[in-house]
C-alpha cells in the first residue's frame, strides 16, 4: 500500500463567471495551465480538462456557471449528472470575497449533487469553500500580506489603527458572511487571493488549501498525485515526511535483514524524488545519491532507523527544497548523529515509542492525522 503508484486525482469546480476558478488552477500548478477568461463562454456547459506539470496531472472538473441556473433548467441537472459521473475526489466551491446572492441556488445544488454522488458512489463528497479575490476587499489599494485572518483575530474587534488592520477587518467580516451563506454546505474553508500571471504573482494562503485539499481528499493515491502535481513546496514536504516516518517502521521491523532494508532506504528516495519532480532523479541515481551521503553498509541494530531517517531529511533537502548535495549531505549526517544517540541502546518498544513521537510532531504541526495510532498494529 505504502509504495503503490499514484494516480490523477478528479477536482471538481463550482462558481460562477468571474468568481477565478482559471486563475485559482493556474495559482495552484504555478504554471498557467487553465486559460483565464475576461468574458463569459459561448456555451456553459460543463467540461473537464488535465492540467500537467513535471509530468504529472490533474483532471479539473468545471461545471461552469451552472450557478447562474435555476433548478428547472436542463443544465442543473445536467452539469449534476456528469460530474457523478467523473467520480471526482472533491469538489471546490470558488466564490468571490464580495460576492452576495444567488445563494438558494448554490445551496440547492450542491446538496443534491452531495446526494447523487452518495447515492452513486456510497461515499461523501468533501467541498471546501474557497473565499477567493480577498485581495480585493478594501481598501482594495491595499495589499501587504500576511494578514491574521483567523475568526479569532483580535483585529477584528478593535478600532484600526491603519490600512493594514482595515483590510484584515474587512476580510474576516467576508469570511464569516460566505461562511453564514453556506453553513448547510460546509464548514471547511481557506480565503485566497489567487492572482498569478508570470510577471506578476500576488498568490496568498494558496499553499493553505492545497493542505486543506489534501487532508480531505479520502484516496491516498489520488492524495499524493495531487500532492506530485501541485507547485506548493509545503505540501511535498509533509508527504515526503510521511514516507520518510513509514519507511522508518519498516526499517524498524527489517533490521535483521540488510537487504530489505537496503531495498526500502532505496524506495524511500525514489519516492520522494518523484513527488517533487517526477523523473528526476534521472539525472542523479538512487545509488550515487546515497554514496555521496557517505551511506555506509546497514548494519543489524538500530542505526538502520536512524540511518533511514536520515536518508529521508537529505532526500526532502535535495528533491523538494532543491538545496544542494552537499546541503542534503548535512541534513543526513546532522539527523544521523542525533537520531543515533536518541535510538543507542535503546529497546524495541523505545523505539516504536520514538516513532509515535515523530508521527504525533508532524500530525500537530501539519493538522492531518497520524499514521499511526497508538493501538495499531506496526508489523
Amino acid at each position: 500500500k505504502w509504495a503503490k503508484q499514484s494516480r490523477i486525482p478528479h477536482i471538481a469546480l463550482y462558481g460562477r463567471t468571474g468568481a477565478g476558478k482559471s486563475s485559482l488552477v493556474n495559482a495552484m500548478m504555478g504554471k498557467e495551465v487553465a486559460k483565464v477568461r475576461v468574458d463569459k463562454p459561448e456555451t456553459l456547459n460543463p467540461e473537464s480538462y488535465p492540467c500537467e506539470r513535471n509530468g504529472r496531472s490533474l483532471e479539473i472538473v468545471d461545471s461552469r456557471g451552472v450557478g447562474e441556473k435555476s433548478k428547472n433548467d436542463p443544465a442543473f441537472q445536467s452539469a449534476i449528472d456528469y460530474i457523478v459521473e467523473k467520480r471526482v475526489d472533491i469538489l471546490l466551491f470558488v466564490i468571490p470575497a464580495k460576492e452576495r446572492g444567488y445563494v438558494a441556488q448554490d445551496v440547492e445544488f450542491l446538496t443534491t449533487l452531495r446526494q447523487q454522488h452518495h447515492q452513486a458512489h456510497n461515499t461523501e463528497l468533501p467541498i471546501i469553500l474557497v473565499i477567493n479575490q480577498i485581495d480585493l476587499v478594501e481598501p482594495a489599494r491595499e495589499w501587504n500580506p500576511p494578514y491574521d485572518l483567523s475568526l479569532e483575530s483580535r483585529a477584528n474587534s478593535r478600532k484600526p489603527s491603519n490600512a493594514k488592520e482595515q483590510k484584515e477587518i474587512n476580510i474576516i467580516k467576508c469570511i464569516k458572511a460566505r461562511l453564514h451563506d453556506y453553513h448547510q454546505i460546509t464548514d471547511s474553508y481557506v480565503p485566497v487571493s489567487a492572482c498569478w500571471q508570470e510577471y506578476e504573482d500576488t498568490r496568498y494562503n494558496i499553499e493553505q488549501l492545497e493542505l486543506e485539499i489534501y487532508k480531505n481528499i479520502s484516496d491516498d493515491a489520488a492524495k499524493y498525485g495531487f500532492g506530485g502535481a501541485t507547485a506548493g513546496i509545503p505540501l511535498k514536504r509533509i508527504i515526503a515526511n510521511k514516507f520518510k516516518l513509514t519507511a522508518a517502521w519498516f526499517a524498524l521491523g527489517a533490521r535483521f535483514f540488510p537487504f530489505v532494508t537496503n531495498f526500502i532506504q532505496n524506495l524511500l528516495v525514489r519516492m520522494i524524488a518523484n513527488i517533487a519532480i517526477p523523473g528526476q532523479y534521472q539525472s542523479i541515481t538512487v545509488q550515487t545519491f546515497l554514496e555521496q551521503l557517505g551511506v555506509k553498509g546497514t548494519q543489524i541494530n538500530f542505526n538502520t532507523v536512524a540511518m533511514t531517517l536520515a536518508i529521508g531529511e537529505a532526500a526532502i533537502s535535495y528533491f523538494i527544497e532543491n538545496h544542494s548535495i552537499e546541503e542534503a549531505r548535512q541534513a543526513f549526517v546532522q539527523e544521523e548523529k542525533s537520531r543515533q544517540t536518541e535510538l543507542r541502546d535503546a529497546e524495541p518498544e523505545d523505539v516504536m515509542e520514538i516513532l509515535r513521537n515523530i508521527d504525533r510532531e508532524i500530525s500537530e504541526r501539519y493538522g492531518i492525522p497520524p499514521l499511526y495510532k497508538d493501538d495499531s498494529d506496526i508489523t
